[in-house]
């Protein structure tokens, strides 16, 4: 099979790398697909791969979630309360300062995952301002990396007293783990 060199795709007068593609394709003048006609060719080409692409994307375990927002809601609780529990039983112990800077950040010991590591520390700061969405809310979440350790910083905004206030916390035992 004779292919054309890459460098001659991009330069095809057609202009479409799709096109270019079959056109690389062939072999004395006819494409893959056996036909002349390269109209036919491109379409024989692309809706194979149209089809593949739209059946990759619908698994629902795959690329999303297949429970229902109600299903969603009670698995979160389950996990807050098994997180709690654990919390409880000094499992999952918050060492370090007092979280507001990255230099004195909460580190999170014994968390099993990430998941897990993301609800102590929305625990934490509950234990710390009240409940969510009444007393505090979140505002913003970051990923940081200083010193060969990661950090979340969790920016709330503290309703009682009118201000916002950021905490810092080292994730490095859990991070990656799912």
């Amino acid at each position: 099979m004779l292919l054309k060199p890459a460098s001659e795709l991009v330069r095809n007068q057609n202009g479409c790398w799709l096109w270019n593609l079959i056109e690389a394709a062939s072999y004395r003048g006819r494409s893959l697909t056996g036909s002349l006609n390269p109209r036919k060719n491109m379409i024989k080409f692309i809706l194979p791969c149209i089809l593949i692409l739209t059946l990759s994307c619908t698994s629902p375990e795959r690329y999303g979630s297949s429970l229902t927002p109600g299903q969603q809601r009670e698995q979160i609780g389950l996990q807050y309360q098994k997180t709690g529990e654990r919390i409880e039983k000094g499992q999952i112990r918050f060492d370090g300062g007092d979280g507001l800077s990255i230099e004195n950040a909460i580190i999170i010991n014994g968390a099993e995952n990430e998941k897990e590591g993301i609800i102590a520390e929305l625990i934490y700061i509950g234990k710390k301002h009240g409940e969510k969405n009444a007393d505090w809310k979140p505002i913003m979440q970051g990923f940081l990396n200083k010193n060969g350790k990661s950090y979340d910083e969790i920016k709330i905004e503290d309703i009682k007293n009118n201000n916002n206030i950021s905490y810092y916390f080292d994730i490095t035992a859990f991070f990656g783990k799912y």
